[in-house]
Parts: structure tokens; sequence; C-alpha cells
């Protein structure tokens, strides 16, 4: 029998009301002159600052750009059905919302100056709220 020391360490998932972990923001580009997008790429957390992991089906992120929420609208992303303004934590089209080493990458298809596209206030990430049972 096996007695790796990890399996000594497992512990129960516990659901905890709590925000995640701030997100770090890798890179944001503005190539819509040269390339026709934009886009941005950070790391999510699904864990609270203080390491205690999260529901991924209950995280959402939004941007915000300038301080107003950026919805993402069907005619112009291709792989949602209606406006969006909270993204599932675990939402990936392949396409406009994607997945790399780790990351999040998010584009845009429209111009989005670098000024308008501050990376500092990019993400938003919220719990909705829930009961815990």
């Amino acid at each position: 029998m096996c007695h790796h020391p990890i399996w000594q360490e497992l512990t129960p998932f516990v659901e905890v009301k709590a925000a995640p972990a701030k997100p770090t923001i890798y890179s944001v580009e503005d190539c819509y002159e040269t390339y026709g997008y934009s886009y941005i790429e950070a790391v999510l957390s699904n864990a609270t600052a203080k390491g205690e992991f999260l529901d991924t089906r209950r995280i959402y992120y939004n941007l915000s750009f300038d301080d107003e929420e950026y919805v993402f609208y069907p005619d112009e992303y291709v792989n949602i059905d209606e406006e969006m303004t909270d993204v599932p934590y675990g939402f990936v089209d392949n396409e406009d919302f994607q997945t790399y080493k780790g990351r999040r990458v998010i584009y845009f298809s429209k111009g989005v100056s670098s000024g308008f596209l501050n990376p500092l206030r990019v993400f938003t990430l919220v719990l909705p709220p829930f009961t815990l049972r």
C-alpha cells in the first residue's frame, strides 16, 4: 500500500462566502489598427487571498473600462446567445474567450485605445450571492 504524504494532507472541500484573490494581468494589447483585435491576458484565481478554494461554478468576472462595465454582445461574439456582462469563470469558446498556459485571453473585435483599456481596472471578479447549505 502506498503511503505518500499527500494522501495524509487531503481535507474535504468546505465552501466559503468570500471574494476570489485579485487576478494577475499579464498583458493588455491594443492591436486593432494592425490586426483588427485587442486582447487582455490574465490569470484568474479560484481561491481567496487566504488560499481558501472557491466553487468555480459560483465565480464570475466582468471587465470595466473607465468604470463602465463592458457588455459582450452576441452580434460581436458569435458563441454567446445573449448580452453578457458577468462571464462565468470556466467559460471558454476557443475563439474570443480562450485559455493559454493557465491564463485567460479575451479578445475584442473592435478598437480599444490603450488609454481606454486601463489594465489596473480591467478585471473585477464577483461572487454572486448564495446561501451555504
